[in-house]
């Protein structure tokens, strides 16, 4: 297992409590500012580098190509900023909890 930064550890503080508080959420990555709903939070399959599992509610057009458009893996040291917004969001339908991508887990919805 890889160490955790700093910067790591607080994203994924700020990642878990609000999947706990089912808040929506905008991060910036790779510079643009993305607003996700977060459900999962642990260290990916093939990198072991903290990763978040989230549903992409502002997915720009040519994100959308795949057959899970809106699902979205989100390397947690690449996230650069947090935002709260106001507005929570129920569990989605096609939500799976069971994460094949993830080997362990920190949290989730």
């Amino acid at each position: 297992m890889q160490p955790t930064s700093a910067h790591e550890q607080r994203m994924t503080t700020l990642l878990c409590q609000a999947i706990q508080q089912r808040q929506v959420i905008r991060i910036r990555y790779n510079n643009k500012w993305r607003t996700v709903e977060p459900y999962l939070v642990g260290r990916h399959n093939d990198t072991d580098k903290p990763t978040l599992r989230a549903y992409y509610v502002d997915a720009p057009f040519e994100d959308q190509s795949s057959q899970r458009q809106h699902w979205r893996l989100f390397t947690v040291a690449k996230i650069e900023a947090i935002e709260q917004t106001t507005s929570t969001f129920r569990i989605r339908a096609d939500y799976d909890p069971v994460d094949d991508n993830i080997l362990r887990v920190d949290c989730r919805a």
